[in-house]
């Protein structure tokens, strides 16, 4: 909740830019590491591990991150763990200046870049922890019909339980409703035309999933 809390001091022409920042931008953008610190140093009660989390998520393994290039051997267990979420949040979610792309894409950039970027071990666990289709993935069934996940199972995480939004024709469904892909597949089989082809990037279709969860 509070590794990016720095980002209120960022102007927003920087923080809002559509397109690439330069290098002056790039680097004011960076400074919100050290001014989230400054934030946290000054609250009451805050860990001394979220303040390490602020200060070190733009970190990584083989030292290439920012601030301060440090290396893996120099990062605690919860900054490791915070820096492969946000860098999959950052990827995943839509955004003025990013469309989004599938948890796949996703998923597959962290895994090509465990040992690198990020812990190792620790991606192959966030993998398993979140599943081939996390919730809030744009799907697309065998037969061309276009929903969103919105619960997953621990012991079928290839059929999770989806909302569907368009028919074969890429047209809103009248009304919107559930399928469950792993009840569906037990009942039909794998061959089943409702079982899931592919994950979509958000906004593929004109389907947005922040437009089918309420936000508080």
């Amino acid at each position: 909740l509070m590794h990016d809390i720095g980002k209120i001091k960022v102007p927003k022409r920087i923080l809002m830019k559509p397109n690439s920042l330069t290098e002056a931008e790039m680097a004011i953008m960076q400074k919100h590491t050290e001014v989230g610190v400054k934030i946290l140093k000054q609250t009451p009660n805050v860990p001394v591990e979220v303040i390490n989390v602020c200060e070190k998520h733009h970190e990584r393994m083989d030292g290439r991150g920012y601030p301060n290039q440090l290396t893996g051997d120099r990062l605690d267990l919860m900054t490791r763990i915070v820096s492969i979420a946000d860098a999959y949040d950052a990827m995943t979610s839509e955004t003025h200046y990013n469309p989004g792309f599938s948890s796949s894409h996703a998923m597959s950039e962290l895994y090509r870049q465990k040992n690198k970027a990020y812990d190792a071990e620790l991606v192959d666990a966030f993998i398993r922890a979140i599943g081939v289709f996390p919730v809030g993935t744009v799907i697309e069934t065998h037969s061309g019909e276009v929903g969103i996940v919105i619960s997953t199972s621990d012991d079928n995480r290839l059929n999770p339980s989806v909302i569907m939004v368009l028919n074969n024709k890429k047209k809103p469904f009248e009304k919107a409703h559930i399928l469950n892909t792993a009840k569906v597949m037990a009942e039909n089989g794998e061959d089943f035309r409702f079982n899931i082809r592919r994950a979509l990037n958000p906004g593929n279709y004109g389907v947005h999933p922040k437009n089918h969860f309420i936000s508080y």
